[in-house]
């Protein structure tokens, strides 16, 4: 006779060491707790997209942030960008597929401050009165991701602020910071912004090559032949 209790806690463990998003999920009960299980499942998943980071150098905004939503259905999160949510919305995660809770999310390549700021805008833009949290994914290619959300931090804090910024505090992760919104309804919106490093060191190899193309090219256009690679 098969064992309900001890097949269920069995099931329990697997999904606890495979599937913690999933688990999280299904324990939610408040929209904060929701909001904290969300934006968990996407901080494991862009660590999951700069492990294959060498394999990302060239896909923009749209491919990036599909996979970002794939990955998130895949890991019991669903995730699917939206066209109807007052716009073009990025990522649209919902509570287990229902309506009962969503977070909406806009991911960007780092183009700096600037550009980070008018997406914050954009982003805001799509949020209607049930949205008291929402997720901002900056993509860089960059070094030093922390200088760089440091100094967009910097520029939301100016006396001179992007205009939808209160005030920005912490999160217990580095890799981000918190910017409370203002927003046209009168409430504030919490925004989590969140840093992903798809920064690539050039090789040595790749370097070296072209120098060397480079060399051969000008050598050919001064009417010499240049020398082969070997």
């Amino acid at each position: 006779m098969i064992d309900a209790a001890n097949n269920l806690e069995r099931l329990l463990d697997v999904v606890r060491n495979h599937a913690p998003n999933l688990l999280e999920m299904v324990q939610v009960e408040t929209s904060g707790e929701f909001a904290d299980a969300a934006e968990a499942a996407v901080h494991r998943c862009l660590l999951k997209l700069e492990d294959r980071r060498k394999l990302l150098v060239k896909a923009d905004e749209t491919l990036l942030s599909t996979q970002l939503a794939d990955m998130l259905t895949l890991a019991g999160v669903p995730t699917k960008q939206d066209p109807f949510s007052n716009g073009h919305v990025d990522l649209l995660i919902t509570h287990l597929g229902t309506d009962r809770f969503r977070m909406l999310g806009e991911c960007k390549i780092d183009r700096g401050p600037k550009y980070h700021c008018d997406g914050t805008s954009q982003l805001l833009g799509y949020c209607n009165t049930s949205d008291e949290r929402a997720l901002f994914i900056s993509f860089s290619r960059e070094a030093n991701l922390l200088e760089r959300l440091e100094d967009t931090r910097e520029h939301f804090d100016a006396p001179e602020k992007c205009h939808t910024v209160s005030s920005t505090d912490d999160h217990r992760l580095a890799f981000g910071f918190i910017g409370v919104h203002t927003h046209a309804h009168g409430r504030p919106v919490t925004v989590f912004h969140l840093g992903c490093n798809l920064h690539v060191e050039p090789s040595t190899s790749s370097t070296a090559g072209s120098t060397r193309r480079a060399k051969n090219t000008t050598a050919t256009r001064k009417g010499g032949t240049g020398t082969q690679d070997t």
